[in-house]
């Protein structure tokens, strides 16, 4: 559970290397108003806020997932 920065739940589905992460997210979760906002108040750099933004409201539900990956330090 992410209690750190108030983002969304991260279980990832399997690991690129040692420090990098990914999990598949549906389009039809990321158009659900609270997983949304909490990607997008999570700190999102706010050059990339707007890109997001539409990115997410540009998804149809039959789309491919869209993968969340996650670089440990």
């Amino acid at each position: 559970i992410n209690d750190i920065d108030g983002g969304p739940d991260f279980w990832p589905k399997a690991a690129v290397n040692d420090t990098t992460l990914y999990m598949p997210i549906l389009p039809l979760d990321l158009k659900k108003k609270e997983l949304r906002d909490k990607i997008m108040n999570s700190g999102v750099d706010p050059q990339n806020y707007s890109s997001l933004l539409e990115m997410i409201n540009s998804l149809d539900e039959n789309d491919n997932p869209v993968l969340m990956i996650v670089r440990l330090k």
